[in-house]
């Protein structure tokens, strides 16, 4: 898990950069300033899910999460065993305004982009409203849990994906 998440987080941050360089001229922004933190416990944790999928789960994660965060704030992808044999918990985090518990439940519906907190980055007009909804279908695919969770500051999305012997065929 640690080796191919930490390549998902280089990505992300070589995307930020690449847009960065290429709005330079335009009057567009981007966010460099995010931090991208990885956790990973234990370091030799390993996981069975499509990659392919679960990318576009944490890019989309990540990219939500930066979008929200305050200048020079820090998003975190944490990694756990999950309860399940060979179940993995994954957990974006991010240092933004959250979201009210009252909108929990539409987050992850298509084109819905909140009605409360706006994002801290310049330019950030908060996406399609298709990137948690994708996120939930690719999580969905793979028979695990994804939703909005308790968090003493920011916003934490939590996924649950199951072992392999729980996965539907």
């Amino acid at each position: 898990v640690w080796p191919y998440l930490s390549g998902v987080l280089k990505e992300a941050n070589m995307v930020a950069s690449a847009r960065a360089s290429m709005a330079s001229g335009s009057g567009s922004h981007t966010r460099t300033d995010v931090h991208l933190h990885l956790d990973v416990s234990p370091p030799e944790l390993v996981a069975h899910a499509d990659p392919e999928r679960i990318h576009q789960v944490v890019a989309n994660l990540i990219d939500n999460a930066v979008k929200h965060s305050p200048p020079h704030g820090r998003v975190t992808v944490r990694a756990r065993r999950g309860a399940e044999p060979e179940s993995l918990e994954l957990e974006v985090l991010d240092e933004g305004p959250g979201i009210p518990r009252t909108e929990w439940h539409r987050v992850f519906e298509r084109f819905n982009r909140g009605s409360v907190n706006r994002p801290h980055g310049p330019g950030s007009d908060g996406g399609t409203g298709l990137g948690l909804a994708i996120a939930r279908w690719a999580v969905d695919l793979h028979g695990g849990r994804i939703g909005v969770a308790e968090s003493e500051r920011g916003c934490r999305i939590l996924i649950t994906l199951p072992g392999p012997s729980s996965v539907p065929s």
